[in-house]
């Protein structure tokens, strides 16, 4: 039998900085000239990759390449400071230490950069739980494209993992998707970046409210 592995998003699902992204963005959305969303309007435009959510809020995609530069430094500069402070989402560290418990492997997979996520986990004092950061190295893949699936694939292959023994829990559609492809059980969890019917019509195995209910969801899947 193989080792479990937990595969965690990062942003809305570790780390509660919704807030940090709709500031963040709407600092971007002004450079265009457009009036700032609402948090509604900002979890319903949500996407990855973020040329899709530029899309959604009317600024065409030539506008953004043309600016992509000043986009990314404007987004981080807002997102770096107002996210300083963010903590942990409801639950999250009691299901980290029952997966521990569990012997269960626990992972990052995120479209978000690697060394800021690793950084992250450092300021959270959440090193004891994560083997793994599977993120971005180059802010370009953020806007052009997504690579979850790609890298995720790669690693369970180099590491040994059997899908049945694997599970992806995340705020977003994308999770859900990347589940299919590859065979691993997911669990959605809403108040982060996509609203909850988003999340609901992307048929996640499980609808969760907060991390620390994927504590019976899991006990109850795996049997324990």
């Amino acid at each position: 039998m193989s080792r479990r592995l937990a595969v965690f998003d990062w942003n809305g699902t570790i780390v509660a900085d919704v807030q940090a992204g709709l500031e963040a963005s709407n600092a971007n959305i002004r450079l265009f000239g457009k009036p700032d969303i609402t948090m509604t309007e900002y979890r319903a435009a949500q996407n990855f990759p973020i040329m899709h959510f530029y899309a959604a809020v009317g600024i065409p995609a030539d506008d953004v390449l043309a600016r992509m530069d000043d986009l990314q430094k404007t987004f981080y500069e807002v997102y770096s400071a107002r996210s300083a402070n963010c903590r942990t989402r409801r639950g999250v560290r009691q299901l980290l230490e029952w997966l521990r418990t569990q012997n269960v492997d626990c992972i990052v997979l995120s479209n978000h950069m690697t060394d800021f996520i690793e950084n992250e986990i450092k300021r959270l004092n959440l090193d004891p739980y994560f083997q793994v950061v599977l993120a971005n190295h180059d802010s370009i893949d953020i806007v052009h494209r997504t690579q979850k699936r790609e890298r995720l694939s790669e690693f369970m292959i180099k590491r040994g993992y059997c899908p049945d023994d694997c599970f992806i829990i995340g705020d977003s559609i994308e999770e859900p998707e990347v589940a299919r492809h590859l065979g691993l059980y997911s669990i959605a969890v809403s108040g982060g970046f996509f609203s909850t019917p988003r999340l609901r019509a992307a048929n996640p195995d499980a609808l969760i409210s907060h991390p620390g209910a994927a504590i019976d969801v899991l006990a109850q899947y795996w049997g324990n």
